[in-house]
């Protein structure tokens, strides 16, 4: 869900993502990225800057730029008919329920580890090697900050799903999954100090 605090229906649609993330539960992501290439996220203060370089990077490889309307999405960052990634709100409810029902290949499960460390364990399902791209990403819920809505701004807004950093390259980490074995990955990160631990997923 790309989003800004400038973007007056943009509180719409991440009701309408919460929605559908009450739907399928585990089964969805959800990520609200704030990309600084987008006019409706600028902010001389600080306190009103959401935008991170993981925002950015997924915003531009979409082909989203300074004049693209907000709020717009994606799903699993995949090209619609015609070859563009980015939809609008009354799209989502269909692409991801046709995300879902499709076959999956791999699941993948995180746990913390010691000393800062991530463990992502992957398993293949096939009896196909699978080449794939493995993303990582820090969200943050329970934000309490600036927002317009149609009537004029608020300092009191609740945002969530706000991603604030990738935790692997944006473009995602490539690996090779051997047919029906585990791969394993170790990432060692340590949380951004603006961010509040027990709020971030």
């Amino acid at each position: 869900d790309f989003s800004g605090w400038k973007c007056v229906n943009c509180p719409d649609a991440a009701e309408h993502a919460h929605e559908l993330l009450s739907i399928y539960g585990q089964q969805l992501v959800v990520l609200e990225a704030h990309p600084a290439a987008n006019k409706l996220t600028a902010s001389q203060k600080p306190d009103y800057n959401y935008t991170c370089p993981a925002a950015d990077s997924l915003y531009k490889t979409m082909g989203g730029n300074i004049t693209t309307p907000l709020p717009i999405g994606s799903v699993n960052m995949k090209a619609k008919e015609g070859g563009t990634f980015l939809m609008n709100v009354g799209e989502w409810a269909g692409a991801v329920q046709s995300a879902v029902k499709q076959y999956h290949s791999a699941d993948i499960h995180l746990r913390i580890g010691e000393q800062d460390s991530i463990i992502c364990n992957i398993y293949n399902w096939s009896a196909q090697t699978l080449a794939c791209n493995l993303y990582v990403w820090l969200t943050e819920d329970s934000i309490v900050s600036a927002q317009y809505f149609p009537e004029g701004p608020t300092n009191n807004y609740m945002r969530n799903h706000l991603l604030r950093d990738a935790i692997l390259p944006a473009g995602g980490k490539t690996l090779t999954l051997a047919p029906l074995q585990q791969t394993e990955q170790i990432v060692v990160y340590t949380l951004p100090e603006k961010v509040v631990p027990e709020n971030c997923h």
